[in-house]
This record gives C-alpha cells, structure tokens and sequence, in this order.
C-alpha cells in the first residue's frame, strides 16, 4: 500500500511517539514515580499549609523534601529520556533525507540567468533563476524537458510545484541557490491560519501536539 506523505509523517509520529512511550514504561518504574508525585504534591500542600501559619522552619523542611524528591525523578528520566532521543534523532535523520530542502546550485549563464539540475525523488527536472530585482527572483522549470523555458510555468518564493507524488515549495534565495522543500498536503486545513500545506517537521510537531505521546504515555500507564 502506497501511502500519501502525510499519512507516512502521521504514521512515523505515532510510531515514535509509541516506541517513547515505551521506552519510559521499560526504564521507569509506573508505581514508583506515582509514588514520588503523591509525595510531591504532600509536601506542597504541607508547605503551604507552614506558611500560612508562618512557621517558616517546617516550610523550608517540606521544600527541601520535595527538591529531593524532584532529584530523584529527574535521575529516573534521564536514561529513558536519552534513549528516546537518539531513537527520535535517527528517525528525523531519515525523514529530512526524504521530506526536507534540498538547495539546488545553479550556475550563471548570463548576469541575471542561471540553470541547474535538480534529481530528487519524482523530480529530475532543469530549472532556470532569474534575478527580477534585488530581492525578487523566480524559479522556471523545465517540466516538459525540451530545453525551452518559454513554455513552462515560473515560480515565485513560497509557490508550490507537484511533480509525481511530491509537492515542492520553491524558494529561490539568490541567482545560484534555490531552496526546493517538499510541502506536506494536509488531510483539513489548519483553523485560524488556513494553512493547507506544512513542511514535514511543522507537519510531525502539529501531531505530537494533538496529543499523540499523551495517548501512549495513558495507555501504558507511563507516569
């Protein structure tokens, strides 16, 4: 089954957000870290309760408690934190290699013209820059692949180009570099902002911020 890219970012989001999960149910102990945020929240509720009635003594001795305490799960966290970020960082190094920017270079053919090739994925396509101001420049791209620009579409910066199963936002950052990025079509459009493309990484974020890890970490009783 072919899946579309942001079925495939969806999919490796909740996938790294299970594999997280668990690596946290593994190397955490659920009842001990339960234990220790009731001791916290004990001790938070004892302080407040000294400092109201100014005993400042006791105060200072239920917060010393609960630093200690804090200590203590922040031991506990950090192997399994390590472990999922070097899980998660091998992860992204695969998906920028499939989903980032790629720059392409292209070389002057005149002062205001230049070309270059660009192969990646479903695109193997010769494009041409060219320098309308200083601080405008538009991206030609030979899409019929017959050496003549005249008859193909131009792109501005931030314009979107499909081409096979991807979609490219074309950014042309000077006469010779233009940043091509593949655009992640979303299943709806983002409310407020009305965005319907987002580039893998903002696409992965949006997920994890739905909620995904906070389902896995329920469902596997991940303190």
């Amino acid at each position: 089954m072919i899946f579309l890219p942001y079925q495939d970012i969806l999919l490796w989001t909740l996938l790294l957000s299970f594999v997280s999960s668990l690596v946290y149910r593994i190397f955490n102990k659920p009842a001990e870290m339960r234990k220790i945020k009731e001791d916290m929240k004990f001790y938070r509720e004892k302080s407040k309760e000294a400092q109201k009635e100014k005993d400042v003594k006791k105060a200072n001795e239920y917060v010393s408690e609960m630093m200690k305490l804090s200590q203590k799960q922040m031991r506990m966290n950090m192997l399994p934190m390590f472990i999922s970020l070097g899980i998660v960082l091998l992860a992204f190094g695969f998906l920028s290699q499939t989903y980032g920017s790629v720059i392409v270079q292209t070389a002057s053919a005149s002062e205001n013209s230049a070309t270059g090739h660009f192969v990646f994925a479903d695109f193997n396509h010769t494009i041409r820059t060219d320098k309308i101001s200083d601080l405008e420049y538009k991206v030609t791209i030979d899409a019929n692949d017959n050496g003549d620009f005249s008859d193909d579409k131009t792109y501005a910066k931030g314009e979107l180009v499909r081409f096979g199963s991807v979609v490219w936002d074309v950014n042309p950052l000077d006469l010779n570099s233009t940043k091509m990025e593949t655009a992640v079509k979303l299943p709806f459009t983002v409310p407020l902002v009305g965005w319907t493309y987002l580039n893998w990484l903002a696409w992965y974020i949006l997920i994890f911020l739905m909620g995904a890890s906070l389902l896995f970490r329920k469902l596997l009783g991940v303190e």
